[in-house]
């Protein structure tokens, strides 16, 4: 199977992770499932459903990514993620991240297992030795996509705001990503999407380490490339992002809408 797989991949699990967290006030454990599609130019490309259980002290996060549209024709895509991890303050504090699924024509899996918060133990099976290996005081600095974006939200929810900077580690890349406030704004008008005022949260990502060697990509992925997130208030899933928008430095205009939600007593809403 061709690295467009992966490229998929990695764009749903790094992007749809803004992602289902439960009101903030909640004492009880909530669990929170979002549906999202992913367009790469309007055309669908990808869907993944997201259902995390959060509680004031703890989170766990489940994913199932998978191709969709005409690009399920072609390509396999069928990823399952999880993690789970601690709050210390508002701090997410990842325990460990696993990944499995269907990838470039074999079953692939990667493991992270943390200790305080550092990923101690990362295992990618099959190994891919065609990519450099991310030095090991970056790999210290990483965090997982779930965890990263649980602290965001719950950023979001508390204060408002969403000024933050990740490093984030899959077991094969380190990238950066950077989240400013950008004010209220209209969530633009597309299928199955909210429209109203939400809050604008700016974001600029790209890769550390863990190129591919000699890869003719290397220079494009390694230059900042923003986008755009929306938050809205959804009904018995509290503030959630409802679309994001950014360029990917090998297929362009990425954009990503919820387009489903559903809480423990089994209420849906969005489209079907």
């Amino acid at each position: 199977m061709s690295r467009m797989s992966s490229l998929i991949r990695n764009t749903v699990l790094g992007s749809l992770v803004i992602l289902a967290v439960p009101v903030a006030e909640a004492q009880e454990p909530q669990s929170v499932h979002l549906s999202y599609t992913l367009y790469s130019h309007w055309l669908e490309a990808a869907h993944e459903d997201i259902v995390m259980t959060m509680t004031d002290h703890d989170y766990s996060v489940t994913s199932q990514a998978r191709a969709g549209g005409v690009v399920s024709l072609f390509m396999k895509l069928n990823v399952a993620s999880s993690a789970k991890g601690i709050f210390r303050g508002n701090v997410a504090v990842p325990q460990i991240y696993e990944s499995s699924g269907r990838s470039r024509g074999e079953d692939r899996r990667v493991t992270i297992r943390y200790t305080d918060g550092k990923p101690d133990y990362a295992s990618v099976t099959p190994p891919e030795n065609d990519r450099e290996i991310v030095p090991e005081a970056l790999r210290l600095e990483g965090t997982n996509v779930f965890s990263a974006f649980v602290q965001l939200l719950r950023q979001v929810r508390t204060t408002g705001r969403c000024d933050q900077t990740f490093s984030i580690f899959d077991g094969l890349r380190l990238s950066r990503f950077t989240f400013r406030t950008d004010g209220q704004g209209s969530v633009p008008e597309a299928p199955h999407d909210r429209t109203g005022i939400g809050l604008r949260c700016a974001f600029s990502g790209y890769q550390v380490a863990g190129f591919v060697k000699d890869s003719r990509h290397r220079q494009q992925l390694s230059e900042p490339h923003g986008g755009m997130v929306w938050f809205q208030d959804v009904p018995g899933a509290g503030m959630q992002a409802v679309r994001i928008e950014f360029d990917h430095p090998k297929t362009g205009r990425m954009t990503i809408i919820l387009s489903k939600s559903s809480v423990e007593d089994g209420a849906v809403f969005g489209s079907p």
